[in-house]
């Protein structure tokens, strides 16, 4: 092949490269780099966790599943979680609020299982800063209504039941 035809291919071949990327930005929307994802829309999404993060890579909110029940999280600024809504051993219903160093203050149960597994019913927990229980208020076996106060050790100091 000559010279001046190798030329003419090149030009003609460079020529077809240009008029592909201008017709590409017309024809085809541009990629996104993660940086700048778009809001997407799915039908569904399966994982055994999601951790939502801000801009400093803190979590702030964690949604998992482990022991065959799921758990959300939320975090305060410090990555301490703070409330939790999720199921407790029994397989009820159980949401918890926590100090900013991770103490529980308050926890709120569907049902509490005794030794042998039954349930009683709902139970409400109410904790001191220093993690001690002061206050209960559940259903008790006998299915009426108790509450119990705790002094700030968690030594129980007074409990009445509903039972007239």
């Amino acid at each position: 092949m000559k010279t001046r035809e190798r030329l003419l291919f090149m030009v003609l071949g460079g020529l077809l490269v240009l008029a592909g990327m201008i017709l590409g930005q017309f024809v085809f929307s541009t990629a996104q780099a993660q940086a700048g994802a778009q809001d997407a829309m799915f039908k569904t999404v399966k994982c055994e966790r999601l951790e939502v993060r801000n801009s400093f890579n803190s979590g702030a909110v964690i949604i998992g599943a482990s022991a065959g029940f799921g758990s959300i999280f939320t975090s305060n600024a410090s990555g301490e979680i703070v409330t939790s809504l999720g199921a407790n051993e029994g397989g009820h219903g159980l949401i918890e609020t926590r100090s900013k160093t991770g103490r529980n203050l308050v926890i709120l149960s569907s049902g509490e299982n005794d030794k042998t597994g039954k349930v009683f019913g709902g139970d409400l927990q109410v904790y001191n800063i220093q993690g001690k229980r002061v206050t209960t208020i559940q259903a008790n076996k006998d299915k009426d209504g108790m509450i119990v106060l705790y002094d700030r050790y968690g030594n129980i100091g007074w409990s009445k039941i509903g039972k007239q």
